[in-house]
Protein backbone atom coordinates (compact mmCIF):
# COMPACT_ATOMS: atom_id res chain seq x y z
CA UNK A 1 0.00 0.00 0.00
CA UNK A 2 2.95 2.50 1.00
CA UNK A 3 4.34 1.60 -2.19
CA UNK A 4 1.69 2.13 -4.27
CA UNK A 5 1.18 5.64 -2.57
CA UNK A 6 4.85 6.21 -3.22
CA UNK A 7 4.75 5.80 -6.79
CA UNK A 8 1.16 7.72 -7.04
CA UNK A 9 3.00 10.64 -5.31
CA UNK A 10 6.08 10.09 -8.02
CA UNK A 11 3.66 10.87 -10.68
CA UNK A 12 1.88 13.78 -9.37
CA UNK A 13 5.04 15.45 -8.99
CA UNK A 14 6.37 14.15 -12.25
CA UNK A 15 3.33 16.13 -13.83
CA UNK A 16 3.71 19.07 -11.70
CA UNK A 17 7.78 19.45 -13.39
CA UNK A 18 5.84 18.55 -16.53
CA UNK A 19 3.46 21.55 -15.93
CA UNK A 20 5.69 23.78 -14.37
CA UNK A 21 8.13 23.06 -17.95
CA UNK A 22 5.21 23.92 -20.15
CA UNK A 23 4.11 27.37 -18.13
CA UNK A 24 7.78 28.70 -18.10
CA UNK A 25 7.68 27.94 -21.77
CA UNK A 26 4.45 29.55 -22.50
CA UNK A 27 5.61 33.00 -20.39
CA UNK A 28 8.91 32.72 -22.44
CA UNK A 29 6.46 32.91 -25.57
CA UNK A 30 4.07 35.18 -24.61
CA UNK A 31 7.59 37.59 -23.67
CA UNK A 32 8.49 37.44 -27.66
CA UNK A 33 4.76 38.11 -28.36
CA UNK A 34 3.74 34.89 -29.92
CA UNK A 35 0.64 34.27 -32.13
CA UNK A 36 -2.45 33.39 -30.83
CA UNK A 37 -2.28 29.82 -32.39
CA UNK A 38 0.22 28.87 -30.17
CA UNK A 39 -1.76 30.46 -27.25
CA UNK A 40 -4.39 28.19 -28.17
CA UNK A 41 -2.03 24.93 -28.56
CA UNK A 42 -0.65 25.68 -25.07
CA UNK A 43 -4.59 26.01 -23.34
CA UNK A 44 -4.68 21.96 -22.90
CA UNK A 45 -1.72 21.99 -21.05
CA UNK A 46 -2.92 24.68 -18.74
CA UNK A 47 -6.28 23.14 -17.80
CA UNK A 48 -4.16 19.92 -17.09
CA UNK A 49 -2.03 21.83 -14.90
CA UNK A 50 -5.00 23.05 -12.75
CA UNK A 51 -6.29 19.67 -13.09
CA UNK A 52 -3.29 18.30 -11.57
CA UNK A 53 -3.05 21.41 -8.74
CA UNK A 54 -6.36 20.37 -7.36
CA UNK A 55 -5.59 16.51 -7.42
CA UNK A 56 -2.13 17.55 -5.45
CA UNK A 57 -5.15 19.31 -2.93
CA UNK A 58 -7.17 16.23 -2.54
CA UNK A 59 -4.22 13.77 -2.13
CA UNK A 60 -3.07 16.22 1.03
CA UNK A 61 -6.56 15.43 2.47
CA UNK A 62 -5.76 11.68 2.67
CA UNK A 63 -2.37 11.87 3.96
Amino acid sequence: MIHIMSSRRAVVYFGLILGLIMLGTLIVGLLREIHIDAVIVYLPFIINGSILMSYTKDLGKYK
